[in-house]
């Protein structure tokens, strides 16, 4: 409710974070739900756990939101609803604008969930393609409404969001929550790509997934090749070793 404040009056404060394995009562759904909640609110991130008693999982997890999103998030049923369930964060930087879109499942129980991206503000385009950071995957949409499938109970459908073209994109990765921020030069050219991929101070490996025009003929990290599989309709998901500050080339 008072996320319309963030960055004018005060940097939000969500609360702590617990990622935790251990000590705790919380489902992977509801650690998963509380950190995305957490990221969104683009405010302070505070973490009370044990760090070298996490598994790497809940290691990788927690590595993935920092450094701290940047925005304001927009909650769409916050005057509406006594429990919300969709809230929206846009994005933008040298790969371009796309949407974090969140769907929340406040039920004990799994449930069937979609998602209207025009009550979220998001243009209408003949089509739309996503990214899922913890389901780490990627697709494409016709439709404005997007079928998020079961969601657990008490878990949340994080997908970023971005209006189809015929232009290469960055789709996402599993390298930082925001699906994008880690891209910090895009220069498209004919028949190939090359970006620059990190974040600053850090070193990370992870999956990436691109949408180009055609199969790529060479994709290469600081000049070393990089492995890569087709996804369906376009879209490639690239096997990232540790990148920081690292050139991608992409050919087709």
């Amino acid at each position: 409710a008072r996320s319309g404040m963030h960055r004018r009056w005060w940097v939000n404060d969500p609360d702590c974070l617990l990622v935790r394995q251990e000590d705790t009562r919380l489902t992977p759904a509801e650690v998963q739900t509380l950190a995305t909640v957490l990221a969104l609110s683009g405010g302070s991130l505070l973490v009370s756990d044990d760090m070298p008693a996490l598994d790497e999982e809940r290691r990788e997890w927690l590595a993935r939101l920092l450094p701290p999103l940047e925005g304001r998030l927009q909650v769409v049923e916050a005057l509406e609803s006594e429990r919300p369930s969709s809230m929206v964060l846009p994005q933008a930087g040298p790969a371009g604008e796309w949407w974090l879109c969140a769907a929340l499942n406040w039920d004990d129980a799994p449930l069937a969930m979609t998602l209207d991206l025009r009550r979220l503000g998001i243009p209408e385009a003949g089509g739309y393609r996503w990214s899922d950071p913890w389901g780490r995957q990627a697709g494409g949409s016709p439709s404005a409404v997007l079928d998020l499938g079961i969601v657990p109970g008490h878990g949340i459908a994080l997908r970023a969001v971005r209006l189809a073209s015929a232009e290469a994109a960055w789709l996402g990765d599993t390298l930082h929550i925001s699906q994008g921020a880690v891209v910090t030069a895009w220069e498209p050219g004919a028949r190939r790509l090359t970006a620059v991929v990190g974040l600053v101070g850090r070193r990370r490996e992870g999956t990436a997934w691109l949408w180009l025009p055609a199969e790529p003929r060479r994709v290469a990290l600081d000049g070393a090749p990089v492995t890569w599989r087709a996804i369906g309709a376009g879209i490639v998901a690239l096997d990232l070793p540790a990148v920081g500050a690292s050139r991608l080339d992409v050919e087709w």
